[in-house]
């Protein structure tokens, strides 16, 4: 169906056009979501009903017409969809720094004193972590679990407290690295 089409449809409240509308362009935002790895924290249904209801408002209170439209409707609907994505992102990222979640770097910088780490001797030392730290860690950063999956494995109410434990545990293995620093280096 032609963008004329849709909003001539939409205009006139044709309900088998409106349906069509509705179901069209579900893969393009889909594709958005999961390109952008916001799949684990976006309600993607609530995002699409959202752009699609923006189009349709705007169609239906003329802010959109074929004259106004100056590209593709799927790129109009890509541009609200993507501008409601970084809506929900940047909301997102305020949420985590008020419960004090931060992005921590998990890596132990190279000096001039010690430009080598064994790995081996590092992965047994994290063995030693409290419970559950090594094994939280271990499936988020090398079986690479979403949060929400983590939470649920580890028992964890929610996206928010499994992201804290994680910070926890990353506080605590760098405490040990740095303590055991010495234990580290490699003899080559």
């Amino acid at each position: 169906m032609t963008d004329e089409k849709y909003i001539s449809g939409i205009l006139n409240n044709d309900s088998a056009v409106i349906a069509k509308f509705y179901s069209e362009y579900i893969g393009l935002v889909r594709k958005l979501v999961f390109d952008k790895d916001t799949h684990n924290y976006v309600d993607f249904d609530d995002l699409y009903s959202d752009v699609i209801c923006t189009v349709y408002l705007n169609i239906e209170n003329f802010e959109l017409t074929l004259d106004s439209l100056n590209s593709k409707l799927s790129t109009y609907i890509y541009s609200i969809a993507n501008n409601k994505l970084i809506d929900i992102i940047r909301k997102k990222e305020k949420e985590l720094k008020k419960v004090g979640d931060i992005q921590y770097d998990f890596t132990i910088q190279p000096s001039e004193e010690h430009d080598f780490i064994d790995f081996d001797r590092s992965l047994e030392l994290l063995k030693t972590l409290k419970p559950p730290c090594y094994e939280l860690l271990w499936d988020r950063y090398f079986g690479e679990i979403d949060y929400d999956v983590l939470a649920k494995k580890y028992d964890y109410s929610s996206y928010n407290s499994i992201k804290k434990k994680k910070g926890k545990c990353i506080e605590q293995a760098k405490r040990l690295m740095s303590d055991n620093l010495e234990m580290l280096k490699n003899n080559l």
